[in-house]
């Protein structure tokens, strides 16, 4: 991993990788053109137990030198629903198919929501669907109520 003057890395195997990507994300947000948007500080990660894990950088002061501390939180529910289904390639137009149908909305409110065709939110959820490995609504909400994801 590249460093820079003042920043020390432990050497190998002393901490696990997701904490060095954070804190090399910190690094690259500090780094980054204010013009431009940052990369995120956090890192996402699904945990030995199964459930998924936010691992977020920040900077500590230390009169001794420049220190990063990471704090790892369970990701909350509100939030899993967009990170899965950001996580695995879904386009533009089915993030916003999906979102709302893990919302609970019908055809006929995603029809007038998104100005789109009943065949085209159709298309879209065969995609959707396509990719999470399930047949339904009910499958899809589900798995991503279990933050599972994708299958296959």
């Amino acid at each position: 991993m590249p460093t820079s003057p003042g920043h020390r890395w432990p050497g190998s195997g002393e901490l696990p990788v997701p904490l060095h990507a954070a804190a090399a994300r910190l690094i690259l947000a500090e780094r980054a053109d204010p013009a431009v948007c940052p990369p995120p500080t956090a890192v996402r990660l699904r945990g030995r137990s199964g459930r998924w894990l936010s691992l977020h950088a920040s900077r500590l002061p230390d009169p001794s030198g420049p220190r990063i501390g990471i704090v790892i939180q369970a990701v909350p529910p509100a939030e899993l629903g967009s990170m899965l289904l950001n996580a695995y390639g879904l386009t533009e137009a089915q993030l916003r198919v999906a979102a709302l149908i893990l919302k609970g909305r019908s055809t006929r409110e995603v029809v007038a929501e998104l100005h789109i065709s009943g065949n085209t939110v159709q298309e879209h959820l065969t995609a959707i669907f396509d990719t999470f490995g399930v047949r339904s609504r009910r499958e899809l909400v589900a798995a991503v109520l279990a933050g599972s994801g994708p299958r296959g």
